[in-house]
């Protein structure tokens, strides 16, 4: 499999808007979700793990999931510096790692759903995996003009919320909220200065 991100990776924690992407997400998830110290959690799509990185010290433990090797090299190395121990690190994605049953009481992503092309696969796989009541937790790109990536060639050019909606409820998941949280700018292939709305989806896993 090809690394997109090879060449991204070692200069990706230094990109200001990554970054307040990141940390705007994380305050999202928290004001939906109290994490608790005997969280299970994962995060897929993590890259370096700018996101679920931070949750390490608030629950019992971080599965981080992403098909980049760069990606994941730099996040190996962080957990070691800083001496984390309950952090896995995984290779792959995530329809096809072989995980336990109900095993995690949240699952989440950030800027990774419209990369993929089989949503309802990605789903399938993540409701297998979420406890009964667990959560299913998604921040993407509201839907545009596919300026956001310049040349580069994506799944989804961001997402209708209303459509979104029903593909999770229709997954098996209840949405619980969904709304507009932030709004990201950067220039695009002209040097003109965009701007792109972002939404989280906090679904769950309902049992009857």
């Amino acid at each position: 499999m090809v690394d997109n991100f090879k060449e991204k990776a070692i200069n990706w924690d230094k990109n200001p808007v990554i970054v307040s992407m990141s940390n705007a997400f994380q305050i999202e998830m928290l004001k939906n979700v109290n994490m608790s110290k005997d969280f299970d959690i994962m995060e897929f799509g993590c890259g370096t793990g700018l996101a679920g990185l931070n949750f390490s010290s608030s629950v019992n433990s971080v599965f981080m999931v992403d098909t980049s090797p760069a990606m994941l090299s730099v996040l190996q190395d962080k957990v070691l510096s800083g001496n984390i121990h309950n952090v896995k690190i995984l290779e792959g994605n995530i329809t096809d790692l072989d995980l336990k049953e109900s095993s995690f009481d949240v699952v989440f992503s950030l800027m990774t759903l419209h990369h993929i092309e089989n949503i309802p696969e990605v789903l399938k796989a993540c409701f297998t995996i979420i406890k009964d009541n667990g959560y299913l937790i998604i921040g993407d790109l509201v839907e545009e003009d596919g300026s956001f990536h310049g040349e580069e060639r994506v799944a989804h050019c961001g997402f209708n919320l209303s459509e979104i909606k029903k593909m999770f409820n229709g997954g098996g998941f209840t949405v619980t909220s969904l709304y507009k949280y932030y709004t990201v700018e950067k220039p695009d292939v002209e040097g003109n200065i965009r701007r792109y709305e972002q939404f989280i989806l906090v679904s769950q896993k309902m049992t009857d």
